[in-house]
């Protein structure tokens, strides 16, 4: 790729000390965004779980929408079941779990995955990662990260079981998590797609979750990604109830990308934006102005 030669041009608009390294932790990746600008130097806000912010991201800085398209297209990978109307139904009807929170990040937990087995997780992959008590270790150890993780769901899962029953919350809670899952996805293969128009596009899960922040660059002038799928009750462009990144940035570009579920353009269960969506992206990227 471009930038990995070292490019001349890449380095010139780089602001000096900036860290420009694919693998980081929560608490780089945040130096990152301030001494670029993109956030203030002194914003405090109160901080997510340690095991988060230390989190290392290096695979997600790297995955391409080929990687993304394997995983959603594979066979047996299908999610209709998981997130389709009979799941939607309990979810709708459970509001322990579709409006409650379990005490843990969905996202960093799909990012634990992928860092640790250094590829993208199906699915059914994932839950078999989730499930396993020992180490799986091949880049990263998140096996204590695993066992708090299945010890919070569970305790998620019977606080409404004790009020909607157990089939109820198990459904709506695989509802939950499948529809993050499918977000994991989605956003991995728009940056990705980014990526091969030759941009360098960072992540990191302590930032969505601290910021929310779903991708930033440093070059060619700072600025903050941000996607997002239209819906009235939690997001919906300046609307609903899920605060945006707009509240966080400093000094830097924000390019909103908006997800229609109705979108005519599928990989796999995934909708995506368009070819011309993500061009229209691009251009704001690339073109001048805040």
């Amino acid at each position: 790729m471009w930038w990995a030669s070292g490019s001349l041009l890449l380095q010139a608009w780089i602001p000096a000390g900036v860290n420009v390294s694919q693998s980081m932790n929560g608490e780089q990746a945040e130096q990152q965004l301030k001494r670029s600008g993109i956030i203030s130097e002194y914003q405090t806000y109160s901080r997510p779980r340690h095991a988060i912010r230390e989190h290392t991201s290096n695979y997600a800085n790297q995955v391409t929408a080929v990687d993304i398209r394997l995983v959603a297209e594979q066979p047996g990978q299908d999610l209709t079941t998981i997130v389709g109307p009979r799941a939607r139904e309990f979810a709708r009807e459970n509001l322990l779990i579709r409006d409650g929170h379990a005490d843990v990040s969905f996202s960093h937990l799909f990012h634990a995955a992928l860092e640790e087995t250094g590829t993208v997780p199906t699915w059914t992959g994932w839950r078999n990662w989730l499930r396993n008590s020992g180490a799986t270790k091949v880049h990263q150890d998140s096996s204590d990260l695993r066992q708090q993780a299945r010890s919070s769901l569970s305790h998620w899962i019977a606080e409404a079981a004790a009020v909607y029953g157990m089939e109820s919350s198990r459904a709506a809670a695989r509802w939950r998590i499948g529809l993050a899952y499918l977000s994991f996805l989605r956003e991995l293969w728009v940056l990705g797609k980014l990526r091969e128009s030759g941009l360098r596009v960072y992540c990191h899960p302590y930032i969505d979750l601290t910021y929310r922040i779903d991708g930033w660059l440093i070059t060619p002038q700072p600025t903050v990604l941000e996607l997002y799928v239209a819906n009235s009750r939690f997001r919906n462009a300046d609307t609903g109830r899920k605060n945006g990144a707009r509240k966080y940035i400093h000094q830097a570009k924000l390019v909103e990308i908006g997800l229609n579920p109705h979108s005519p353009r599928r990989v796999g269960d995934l909708f995506v934006p368009t070819e011309q969506e993500l061009q229209s992206a691009i251009d704001l990227i690339l073109g001048g102005g805040r």
